[in-house]
């Protein structure tokens, strides 16, 4: 699993829930969409968690579609607005951050298995 996230403590905190889930293991924890892109270059990730939290711009949204060409893209983000346009890009599912972390747990599922839900 390949994690994007631009602030370190989110970044952080969203590793150690995927890394401490039956099933999932923490490829790398990115700062930025290049790195997650040079990463998946380089190695086999299942999946990329991609969270928009921190500035949902269009550049943000053009990651997804970067990476949703070589892993499918779970896009995380506080702003439910965003769902439509994250999934338009490419991500095979979208979670509003209100949720839970069992919902989190469980849509990372689906999208590994290839069920994403917009």
């Amino acid at each position: 699993m390949l994690i994007v996230e631009a602030d370190a403590r989110v970044r952080q905190a969203l590793a150690d829930l995927v890394g401490s889930t039956d099933g999932f293991a923490v490829l790398a924890a990115c700062e930025s969409a290049d790195e997650a892109e040079n990463t998946c270059r380089v190695s086999h990730a299942d999946a990329a968690l991609v969270s928009l939290r921190a500035s949902p711009t269009d550049a943000n949204i053009a990651v997804i579609t970067r990476l949703a060409a070589q892993v499918p893209v779970l896009a995380v983000a506080p702003f439910g607005s965003l769902a439509g346009r994250a999934i338009a890009a490419g991500a095979a599912a979208f979670y509003d951050q209100d949720g839970d972390a069992d919902a989190l747990v469980a849509l990372l599922h689906e999208v590994i298995d290839g069920a994403g839900v917009g």
